[in-house]
């Protein structure tokens, strides 16, 4: 009874945690800002004063709720190397700003404390002694500390398996512009916002892309800084390709058109891979599941009618 409470509890907080989360993500995403700003612009039924009132209190409300965060990210003592490496994972997430890392590492440190304290008055609820309160609360600190962690990686690979399922129509559609007589950076920018209800991870991308040219940044380097936001494999060979066809001076839309037919050709192949695999994968099941039931309706009455037969004369 008292693990089942502490499940409870666990599973408690964590949902609290993932929907403050949750809030904080929404109000800092700039998307989101903008629309809600063009509908205050056209809502007429709210008088001007009373819009700024509502303004100056949620950016308080924000402040406060990343002054909390700050303090509570700063009892994590984490080395610079290692929150790169957080920042880089919550980049390739989507999670672009320094704020959620902030955000992120206060989840962590709030999840472990409440595990540990959750733990630990249960077990002193239930009477267990010291030693297993304090083991087990160690337990449970880590493992609030880590489940963060275990969110974000699945965050991760939903955010690369959308990418890369949305890579072949827009690089059909980056090609149909690019030979339509449009510039690259143009034909990028046109499907970024094109593919925004398709598959938004890839559409903030390409954008993000349009963006860090527009500041100057050299088109090689913005399409390396693609590459390495992203684990996916095909996204990484498209832009390579076309750094080297900008180095080497050929035509961008043969480029991206031979680029294309390649990836088309390896997306049937991993679907023919899938399928060859699935009977493999269906033995499995097939032997732990499927066989002894059948066998129990098989050879069960068998059995049952042997041992009514059998155990009178062995008695005797």
């Amino acid at each position: 009874m008292p693990y089942f409470i502490i499940l409870v509890i666990f599973i408690f907080f964590t949902l609290i945690s993932y929907f403050i989360l949750n809030i904080l993500i929404k109000r800092t995403d700039p998307g989101i800002k903008r629309l809600k700003d063009v509908d205050k612009l056209f809502d007429k039924s709210v008088p001007e004063e009373e819009k700024i009132k509502e303004e100056s209190e949620s950016k308080k409300l924000g402040a406060g709720i990343r002054k909390i965060s700050s303090r509570i990210s700063s009892f994590s003592k984490t080395d610079e190397k290692k929150l790169s490496g957080i920042q880089k994972a919550l980049i390739q997430a989507g999670y672009q700003k320094h704020e959620h890392l902030q955000n992120f590492m206060s989840l962590k440190v709030f999840l472990s404390f409440i595990s540990l304290v959750a733990l630990i008055m249960s077990g002193v609820i239930s009477g267990k002694s010291l030693a297993i309160i304090i083991f087990l609360g160690l337990i449970a600190g880590l493992i609030g500390y880590i489940v963060p962690n275990i969110f974000l990686s699945l965050k991760i690979q939903q955010r690369q398996e959308q990418i890369a399922s949305g890579l072949a129509d827009a690089l059909d559609f980056l090609v149909i512009c690019v030979e339509a007589g449009m510039g690259l950076n143009s034909a990028i920018v046109r499907v970024g916002k094109e593919l925004k209800l398709k598959c938004k991870p890839l559409a903030e991308e390409l954008l993000v892309v349009n963006r860090e040219i527009r500041t100057g940044l050299p088109r090689e380097n913005a399409l390396r800084n693609l590459s390495e936001r992203n684990r996916v494999q095909d996204l990484k060979i498209l832009a390579g390709s076309i750094i080297l066809s900008d180095r080497l001076g050929t035509n961008i839309s043969d480029t991206l058109r031979a680029q294309s037919d390649s990836l088309r050709t390896r997306i049937r192949q991993r679907a023919e891979e899938q399928a060859a695999k699935a009977g493999i994968k269906l033995l499995f099941p097939l032997v732990i599941f499927i066989l002894p039931a059948l066998f129990l309706i098989i050879l069960g009455p068998g059995i049952l009618l042997f041992i009514k037969e059998i155990l009178p004369v062995i008695q005797k």
